[in-house]
């Protein structure tokens, strides 16, 4: 029996049916292949969840059985990654990775150590490309949500922007600095609510970026005395905040 999370939005909830997307449709009849009795978890407006059983397709229309309703209880921070943009295609495991640890926002960043070259074009590709594997990775993870990848853009743009402001708490990931580490700035998780944590390219961060970043607010932390790939940096800093709200 195939157990799986969908998200919908509330408009698309009927009574009885619920109207897929075409990429819903073709996800859950064509790659799941559910079949009549299997279960789906449906999150609505990262609100709540529906569990339900599959009775039938009529077009996109997935009718159901409602097994029961659940209000959404959020267990942990609301993380956002900001991730110096690695070359090749790495940032497609680093969008899978992050996603299934839970978290909500990830900005990809050109600094001036980052090598990939994109055309507007190709910038569009891969936003799409990423954000669809963030869907996929969070309805096989079950998350409560899907997280929302923003744009590229240049390191010079974002410094400019008020990031800080909009967090309890910012962090720098930082090879050359290991005087602090997660630990030290959780010491109080019940109002570290939400966190953004920069992540460099390969080569690691520059002196004027980190000198940028401290500027703005960011706090500098190490996430362990040897020297990571970036794709895999990104995971154990998200997950080195996440124990502290087990």
């Amino acid at each position: 029996m195939i157990d799986v999370r969908i998200f919908v939005s509330l408009s698309s909830v009927c009574s009885d049916y619920i109207d897929l997307t075409d990429q819903q449709f073709h996800h859950v009849s064509r790659v799941l292949r559910i079949k009549p009795g299997d279960r789906l978890d449906v999150v609505i407006d990262q609100e709540s969840v529906i569990i339900i059983e599959f009775i039938s397709f009529k077009a996109q229309f997935l009718y159901y059985k409602l097994i029961k309703k659940e209000a959404i209880s959020l267990d942990r921070p609301y993380i956002t990654l900001f991730q110096a943009l690695p070359k090749q295609d790495k940032f497609m495991d680093i969008v899978d990775s992050v996603t299934q640890c839970g978290v909500a926002e990830v900005y990809p960043i050109i600094t001036d150590r980052s090598i990939t070259k994109l055309n507007e074009a190709k910038k569009q590709d891969r936003l799409r490309r990423w954000q669809k594997q963030a869907e996929q990775a969070a309805m096989q993870s079950k998350q409560i949500r899907i997280p929302i990848i923003h744009p590229i853009s240049h390191f010079s743009d974002f410094i400019t922007q008020d990031i800080v402001s909009t967090y309890d708490l910012c962090l720098v990931a930082w090879e050359e600095d290991s005087a602090f580490t997660v630990k030290s700035y959780l010491d109080d998780t019940n109002k570290i609510q939400k966190i953004g944590v920069f992540i460099g390219p390969e080569g690691g961060i520059s002196h004027y970026d980190v000198d940028c970043l401290v500027s703005k607010g960011f706090k500098i932390m190490t996430i362990g005395s040897t020297i990571l790939r970036v794709e895999i940096a990104a995971l154990v800093a998200v997950s080195q905040i996440l124990f502290f709200y087990l």
